[in-house]
């Protein structure tokens, strides 16, 4: 009662743990979070072999008896040790582990089944310590049936730590590199990663357009996700009062990219990144239906498009339009692992254009085209939640339309890497070719925009 009294005022604040009104509902879109499905509870009892935490017994590739005969043998173990502590009258571990399941329980019935899984991982431990101490500090058979318990309990553990993924160190060291810019200012990150506060620590807030850990609330985007998904890692993704908030915007240097507006200039920039500060006002700037693209078409035989196009005002177009590989092209799927790359074919217009690839990646990724001379590798990047911005691969000059093959391949890992079979796979998105040089991006009037490819425009 006393704490119940004590903690009143907070009673609201705490309910909404048990949703994922506490995180971001419109980030995830559902009370699984980025849970595949609910968490089954016989994973709390220290055995399930599998290198993913959230697998069913039937989607592990292991043959379903085998998580079934390992729960029942580790349920054997947890109820044995309940009843040692009862016999020795030593009741506070038992006690404290059915309390963590009920709590567990409570959240499984009213709550998400995101918050649910904290419940449960918060429960393992001591219901493993009780099975342990119940089997191991005894003789005969519980001894053996505690021994089983570890080597189950240890198989398990060793397939979730050799699928982890170990963070790179590249894209997170170009980010702290540009932190002593930022210092005590606010940002737009234009980007993917979940510990963009830490990488640019002693900045002001930090807002991104798509996020995991960071604000939101206050840059809404105009552009949300269409019926396929898909993110826009863009400076058009805001309306210009909003983008007005901002004293900084960082991005990556892949293309295709919207231009950003006249008064943002760079102040630095590092391989992948580039950082603009705002120096004045973004000014009218409007974009057409263009999604998660850089652009759209202006089709003017539509009222709409022929309303643009009377009202006055300038365009800017990019002339030629971005070639863009989607991930659906790559053969023999968007999957590449080492020794086994992944291919695709993409059109280049004659002149400079800038290669750039949407990616997630263990390790870094060899990218060769042997019709542009490209032989290099891209930093891993370990982006997994979803569609990622475009990074730079390289710079290249063709004097005719080329058709060119690019292979991806991630980095062959070290040898102790290979002896544990540890997973090595990438994830591919779109290939784009966005044009350089003068011409590329254009100023025209709106009225002369009639089939082009539009960036921004701005009404007369």
């Amino acid at each position: 009662m006393v704490a119940a009294a004590l903690t009143a005022v907070e009673w609201d604040r705490i309910s909404s743990f048990t949703r994922l009104d506490a995180l971001n509902p419109d980030r995830f879109g559902s009370q699984l979070g980025n849970l595949a499905q609910s968490l089954n509870p016989l994973e709390a009892l220290g055995i399930w072999p599998s290198s993913e935490f959230d697998a069913t017994a039937t989607s592990a590739g292991l043959p379903a008896v085998v998580f079934y005969a390992g729960a029942a043998l580790a349920l054997a173990a947890f109820v044995a040790g309940i009843v040692v502590a009862l016999r020795d009258r030593r009741v506070a571990l038992p006690a404290a582990a059915l309390a963590a399941l009920a709590v567990w329980a409570l959240l499984a019935i009213a709550g998400s089944p995101y918050i649910a899984a904290k419940a449960l991982a918060i429960a393992a431990p001591l219901v493993i310590a009780v099975s342990l101490r119940g089997t191991l500090g005894e003789r005969g058979p519980l001894v053996a049936l505690g021994i089983a318990l570890v080597l189950g309990g240890a198989l398990s553990s060793f397939l979730i730590l050799r699928g982890a993924a170990v963070a790179p160190t590249s894209h997170a060291k170009q980010l702290e590199q540009l932190a002593d810019r930022v210092q005590g200012e606010d940002v737009l990150f234009l980007g993917r990663d979940d510990f963009i506060g830490w990488e640019l620590a002693g900045s002001g807030e930090i807002t991104g357009v798509v996020t995991n850990f960071y604000d939101v609330e206050d840059a809404k985007p105009r552009f949300k996700k269409g019926e396929g998904g898909g993110e826009k890692f863009d400076v058009d993704v805001l309306f210009p009062r909003q983008l007005d908030r901002f004293d900084y915007v960082l991005a990556t240097r892949g293309g295709p990219a919207s231009q950003v507006p006249p008064r943002f200039h760079v102040v630095s920039q590092t391989r992948d990144y580039v950082l603009y500060r705002r120096t004045g006002a973004t000014g009218r700037r409007r974009t057409l239906d263009e999604g998660t693209a850089v652009g759209a078409v202006l089709n003017c035989d539509t009222p709409a498009g022929r309303e643009i196009s009377r009202g006055g005002g300038i365009a800017t177009i990019l002339d030629p339009p971005p070639v863009i590989g989607e991930a659906g092209a790559w053969t023999p799927d968007d999957e590449p692992t080492d020794g086994a790359p992944s291919s695709q074919a993409i059109e280049l217009p004659p002149g400079r254009s800038l290669i750039s690839l949407e990616y997630d990646s263990r390790r870094p990724l060899h990218v060769v085209s042997e019709q542009l001379g490209i032989d290099t590798t891209v930093a891993a990047n370990l982006d997994f939640r979803g569609e990622t911005p475009t990074f730079p691969v390289a710079k290249v000059s063709v004097d005719e339309p080329t058709k060119a093959e690019f292979s991806v391949e991630p980095e062959r890992p070290n040898l102790l890497a290979r002896l544990l079979r540890a997973p090595n796979e990438a994830h591919l998105r779109s290939l784009t070719a966005t044009p350089l040089g003068g011409g590329a991006v254009r100023r025209v009037p709106i009225r002369q925009a009639c089939g082009e490819y539009v960036d921004w425009y701005r009404s007369g």
